[in-house]
C-alpha cells in the first residue's frame, strides 16, 4: 500500500495527499501528502472514537481535528501557503542541502566579508 501511494501521489503537483491505512493498526490512518518535489510527507492520523456522538476524533501530534477537511485546513492548506511563499523568495534553492552548503562555503571563501545564507527543503525532515 505504502509503495503505491508514493508512486501515485509522486505524480501529483505538489499539496496533493491521499489518505491511506497506517501499518500502525486499525486506529491509525495515514496522510500522504507532496510537500515538495521529490519531498513526500506522511502525517501519521489516530482515530479516537468518541461515544457520546460517533464522531471520531482525529489527532495529528498533539492537535485535535473533528475531520479530515479541519486537517485540510488547519494544517496541510497553511503548509502549502508557507512552503508556496518559501519557494518565491530569491534565497531558495530547491537542490539538495549539501549542494546549497556547498555553494554558500564557496560564497563565504570568496567574499569572507559577507554572510551568505540561503535555504532548501530537506527530505530528511521537511
Amino acid at each position: 500500500m505504502l509503495k503505491g501511494a508514493i508512486e501515485y501521489i509522486e505524480s501529483q503537483r505538489v499539496g496533493e495527499y491521499i489518505i491511506r491505512p497506517s501499518s500502525r493498526g486499525r486506529e491509525f490512518l495515514t496522510i500522504t501528502w507532496k510537500f515538495f518535489e521529490g519531498v513526500i510527507v506522511h502525517l501519521l492520523v489516530k482515530e479516537e472514537h468518541r461515544f457520546d456522538n460517533f464522531k471520531p476524533k482525529l489527532i495529528v501530534g498533539k492537535e485535535e481535528y473533528e475531520s479530515f477537511d479541519e486537517i485540510y485546513e488547519r494544517y496541510i492548506v497553511p503548509c502549502n501557503n508557507h512552503m508556496e511563499a518559501a519557494a518565491n523568495n530569491k534565497k531558495f534553492s530547491s537542490n539538495k542541502i549539501e549542494i546549497v552548503e556547498k555553494s554558500l562555503k564557496d560564497e563565504k571563501d570568496k567574499e569572507h566579508s559577507i554572510v551568505p545564507y540561503g535555504f532548501c527543503v530537506s527530505d530528511k525532515s521537511p
